[in-house]
């Protein structure tokens, strides 16, 4: 089912002339919709109200298929489906019944009469009779599943049924006697919804055996998941990325993975998958490859690690076979601070010393600030009314900037509302300044009731970004925002979470200060402080947007943090108060 989008064939890739005729190009209006799948990609045979047997496809299989006939066979996919809109209607995976002559066979989703949940469901006959077979449990919706039925005629007579989800058993019929052929001269559809009141379904890997697949052999298919299995003239590659705490080039039981590695691969991979690949959460990515071949897989060293083990890696693979390869890389320590930095504020000290905030554009004030255990080194928390301003300077009023720091929230601050809690802000004078924000990074408990990252730049309705993800508190973040004087982004963890295209001035109010962890003062005053609950470490300011990888490394450095110059002299100091 990786079928691109304006293909008129649903491509079989066993080579036994078996391929599907489309009655619409893939991708177009009210045709199925090529998507991402469970292995690669899939097809959605999308449902168009109102259109009646349109938005479908018949899969008219070329070639007899006799053995399904006569013989034992198993068919088997991915299926991910809507929840069932109408009583008793049906999401099609493959069908090839005759029902006036009650003949042939049909695999399909369906939701019984008066009943809100939907099932597996084979439907077969022989000509004189016809019977099906519901799985035991129910599919949720929304969610690949894997499903298989197998079908075998013992010697003895009869017929035995297995029906297996996600490589369990959920059903099963015998018969006895004599059972005919479900041979029929009917083309085989997939994913067809010959009623109006029939359901979509999105379809992958749809295979068709000649022989009854063992419980071990389902299983094992469902287990390797998005890896999916080889197919015929193809193998496997599969890179895995390591911490290597000890150094030794081995990857230890108590040795983690690493995920967000990026490798090059030569010749390229088959598609769906593009070279450079990327290592899942768990450190690992698999892929397929033309096969036989050789390839050389290249780890792209990241900003503060040293590989461990040999860089690049060459590997041959014959047909069907799955090679692993093993990378590891020893964190350096601190990680050299990128170049263009005009103030930081690393936060190591005590109450009583604010010079030890860092930095060299120094606070002006602060209130009820306390030192505690930061992400690198110490971090300042806020109690009622806490904040850090930091006079206005002309090495801080970039039109291209980058503000960064490590932040660990313990919840909603005393507004808890879509702007939050701020880690970093410079805003300006009353009254447009209460709505007008030109820089302001900050973190909400509440952005439609789920835990954001929020960068305002400008009107905090219309030009702010919103973390994709929800990142909830009790645990620490690195987030990032740039501008490069056309598209504002945030970063967090080293991931873009969103990006605005934007080119206007940015506005710096000569009044107005830097302040970390509360509002300005003119909106400190207005009743709403946005005190930060949690702590901050390691506030940045450079006078360019960083690179992504620039940023990654920052945060890949984790609480090695960056590495402070002894005695920390700035390139260009500035007077505090200038």
């Amino acid at each position: 089912m990786d079928d691109m989008a304006g293909s008129m064939t649903l491509k079989e890739i066993i080579g036994n002339n078996n391929a599907g005729s489309m009655m619409s190009p893939v991708g177009a209006a009210q045709a199925p919709q090529p998507i991402a799948g469970k292995v690669g990609g899939a097809i959605d045979f999308v449902k168009f109200f109102g259109s009646g047997l349109t938005g479908a496809v018949v899969g008219n299989m070329q070639g007899p298929l006799v053995f399904i006939g006569s013989a034992d066979f198993s068919i088997d996919a991915w299926v991910k489906f809507p929840p069932t809109a109408n009583s008793g209607g049906k999401h099609w995976i493959i069908n090839k019944y005759d029902a006036p002559q009650k003949r042939g066979y049909a695999l399909y989703i369906v939701r019984p009469p008066n009943q809100s949940a939907s099932y597996l469901e084979f439907l077969w006959g022989d000509g004189n009779n016809f019977y099906t077979v519901q799985s035991s449990a129910p599919l949720s919706p929304n969610q690949w599943h894997f499903v298989a039925v197998t079908f075998q005629r013992p010697s003895t007579g009869g017929a035995s049924v297995l029906m297996y989800v996600n490589g369990a058993p959920q059903g099963s019929q015998t018969l006895s006697g004599t059972v005919g052929s479900l041979q029929n001269n009917i083309s085989i559809q997939i994913g067809y919804q010959p009623s109006s009141v029939d359901e979509p379904i999105a379809i992958d890997e749809l295979e068709i055996f000649n022989r009854a697949l063992t419980q071990q052999e389902i299983q094992a298919i469902y287990n390797a998941g998005p890896a999916g299995k080889c197919k015929p003239g193809q193998a496997k590659i599969c890179v895995q990325k390591f911490k290597d705490l000890n150094g030794n080039g081995t990857k230890d039981t108590n040795e983690p993975g690493l995920g967000g590695w990026k490798f090059n691969v030569t010749p390229a991979p088959l598609p769906p998958t593009t070279s450079p690949v990327t290592t899942g959460p768990q450190g690992s990515i698999c892929f397929g490859v033309s096969a036989p071949g050789t390839y050389t897989i290249t780890e792209v060293v990241q900003s503060g690690w040293t590989p461990t083990t040999p860089n690049p890696q060459t590997v041959t693979v014959a047909a069907g076979q799955t090679a692993n390869v093993v990378f590891g890389n020893k964190q350096q320590g601190c990680v050299q601070a990128p170049s263009d930095l005009v103030a930081w504020y690393w936060m190591d000290g005590n109450a009583n010393d604010t010079a030890a905030l860092g930095g060299f554009q120094n606070p002006s004030a602060t209130n009820a600030i306390s030192f505690v255990a930061g992400k690198v080194g110490q971090g300042v928390t806020f109690g009622t009314g806490g904040y850090i301003d930091i006079p206005h300077s002309s090495a801080l009023a970039n039109q291209q900037f980058t503000v960064d720091a490590w932040v660990y929230p313990q919840g909603p601050g005393p507004n808890n509302d879509f702007s939050g809690s701020v880690i970093v802000q410079k805003a300006k004078s009353p009254p447009s300044g209460y709505t007008d924000v030109p820089i302001s990074l900050a973190w909400s408990a509440n952005v439609s009731g789920q835990p954001k990252f929020v960068f305002t730049f400008g009107h905090q309705s219309t030009e702010r970004i919103v973390s994709t993800a929800n990142f909830p508190p009790g645990q620490w973040y690195h987030v990032a925002a740039t501008y490069d004087g056309g598209t504002f982004k945030l970063y967090v963890n080293g991931a873009l979470e969103g990006s605005m295209a934007l080119t206007k001035t940015i506005t710096y109010d000569p009044a107005i200060p830097w302040t970390i962890g509360s509002a300005a003062p003119p909106i400190r005053a207005a009743n709403y402080p946005r005190t930060f609950n949690g702590v901050i470490d390691e506030v940045e300011i450079f006078n360019r947007a960083l690179t992504q990888a620039e940023i990654q490394a920052i945060y890949n450095a984790g609480s090695y943090g960056k590495c402070k110059p002894q005695p920390f002299n700035p390139t260009t100091p500035n007077n505090p108060t200038n």
